[in-house]
């Protein structure tokens, strides 16, 4: 997790935008970026997994909640040691997007037949790759 926050964050500085880690027991944000004037500013939370053929991201319930304006994501693929993957979401799309894949998760009976048990983790995983597509390197969503 820690090399996706500084692989975002030099991807963010490369682009020409002012990024800062914050301190690790700010709650849901993980980087603090803004334009060169600091007029504008997004709060990033990053996700990271290492996985080039199964890109799900593990979150807790809080996400459900993390919808604000000015909050994205930004999931990270390392893709096993490859040039990695950045995907910029807004954060009122991944707390809809998760809540419903756990409701669907938890009206699907488990391989048992058994109705799954309530949980507090989450995952993220793209509907299908035109989605993936339409997220890939969409820095310009943070609107700076």
């Amino acid at each position: 997790g820690v090399a996706g926050e500084y692989f975002v964050m030099a991807e963010l500085t490369r682009r020409g935008y002012v990024a800062s880690l914050t301190s690790k027991n700010t709650k849901a944000i993980d980087l603090l970026v803004s334009d060169k004037n600091g007029k504008q500013l997004a709060a990033i939370q990053v996700k990271t997994c290492d996985n080039i053929k199964q890109q799900k991201w593990k979150m807790s319930s809080s996400v459900e909640k993390n919808d604000a304006a000015n909050l994205y994501y930004v999931f990270v693929n390392m893709n096993d040691g490859a040039e990695p993957s950045y995907y910029v979401v807004p954060s009122k799309y991944v707390a809809y997007r998760v809540a419903q894949d756990y409701k669907d998760f938890l009206d699907t009976p488990a391989k048992n037949g058994e109705k799954h048990r309530e949980t507090t983790m989450r995952t993220f995983a793209f509907v299908d790759e035109e989605e993936q597509m339409q997220y890939k390197d969409a820095w310009y969503l943070l609107g700076i």
